[in-house]
């Protein structure tokens, strides 16, 4: 089961069904928070409490007996899918969609972990999905000391070896005091072997971005090592060193991983920073920026978005028009075909899917932003103004 792909929310945003709802679910499988599938328990408590919801025009208990039995017909293929299907392996979150009436169930594993949630709409609920692609980097990991070099590639902290390299590089002589001469030459024979391995260490390193294209660099090693063998390094992997973790040439998967995933989260915070700064800067200054729900959803409705930014958890009923496409905070006329707009559960499901529909990127911003959430918990930079 392949975690999920660009294309794969692509496909899944594009369902539709004309009469029945969709079930997503997201679930936290994390084994160092669940070691005995308590997740299971998660899910049969959210479907509990969604069933134990009041009827609402969004939801089942206003649907018709057959949207009813096919929402039902979800939660017991979830059920059935989480019991006697699912084979966590190493992944820390899963996500679900079905819609059982019309034969359609995805279900994708996801390498970090999501917030348990059971959503029940007319389309399926990708925004987390969209969420954890836009968060993720691609980087590179070198770690190296003076014998050995150990190359992976990471994403949120998973590792996946590209290479394992050794040369027999003998230890320095002595660490300094008196050395006579033979010791020096010795001595310096040995630290040019070592960099010969670092050196070598860099290349295959860069050989690897030439194929793929890192984002991003962590260097992790003994520190003296690290800073033996950055010098070495190309300078289109100079510039994208991005964290440097102090680690033994020996260390264990989990502790390298743990390691390199609270570089990555720095890497995702630093580059959010810098994209909000940027919002905030052309907004406040009337440029390729507004914020707020209605400036928002009339920049969409006018295809003038580059860039969405929504506050994870962020959810406002409004409206949608039909005809045109056009996004609302009420059921009200289309201000601009004129037409009735259709209520929605969530406006702000329906300005995502119509941002990527449009070519625009999304990004979800951690709840804990306060200055985003002080501006009205969405904005977005523009192509363009009128």
């Amino acid at each position: 089961m392949p975690e999920p792909n660009g294309r794969d929310v692509d496909e899944l945003l594009a369902f539709r069904s004309a009469r029945h709802l969709v079930t997503s679910l997201y679930l936290d499988v994390d084994v160092r928070r669940h070691p005995r599938a308590e997740y299971v328990t998660v899910f049969k408590d959210l479907a509990k409490r969604r069933a134990a919801r009041p009827a609402t025009a969004s939801g089942p208990g206003d649907a018709d007996r057959e949207q009813a039995r096919s929402v039902d017909g979800d939660l017991a293929r979830i059920e059935e899918y989480l019991v006697r299907r699912f084979e966590r392996g190493g992944a820390r979150g899963l996500a679900v969609f079905s819609c059982s009436v019309e034969g359609f169930f995805r279900a994708f594993p996801l390498p970090a972990p999501p917030r348990d949630r059971l959503v029940i709409e007319p389309v399926p609920y990708g925004r987390p999905l969209q969420a954890l692609l836009e968060s993720r980097r691609r980087v590179a990991v070198a770690l190296v000391d003076q014998r050995r070099g150990r190359l992976f590639e990471s994403a949120f902290g998973r590792l996946r070896t590209l290479e394992e390299i050794e040369h027999d590089v003998p230890h320095r002589v002595r660490a300094g005091g008196y050395q006579g001469y033979d010791e020096r030459r010795i001595d310096r024979h040995v630290v040019s072997l070592h960099h010969a391995h670092y050196r070598d260490v860099a290349e295959r390193l860069f050989g690897h971005w030439r194929r793929e294209k890192f984002d991003h660099v962590v260097l992790a090693g003994p520190k003296e090592d690290v800073a033996a063998f950055e010098g070495h390094l190309h300078p289109f992997l100079e510039e994208r060193v991005a964290g440097r973790v102090a680690a033994d040439v020996g260390a264990t998967r989990p502790v390298l991983e743990a390691a390199v995933e609270t570089v990555e989260r720095e890497i995702v915070r630093r580059d959010h920073d810098a994209r909000l700064a940027k919002l905030f800067e052309q907004a406040l200054r009337g440029g390729l920026g507004v914020l707020g729900l209605s400036s928002t959803l009339a920049a969409l409705s006018r295809a003038q978005v580059r860039s969405l930014f929504v506050l994870d958890g962020f959810e406002v009923p409004g409206a949608t028009c039909l005809e045109c496409r056009a996004l609302g905070v009420e059921d009200q006329v289309c201000p601009r075909c004129e037409k009735a707009m259709t209520p929605v559960a969530d406006v702000i499901d329906e300005a995502v899917e119509e941002a990527l529909r449009q070519g625009a990127t999304v990004h979800a911003v951690e709840a804990s932003r306060d200055d985003l959430a002080r501006a009205g918990s969405i904005g977005a930079l523009l192509r363009f103004r009128e």
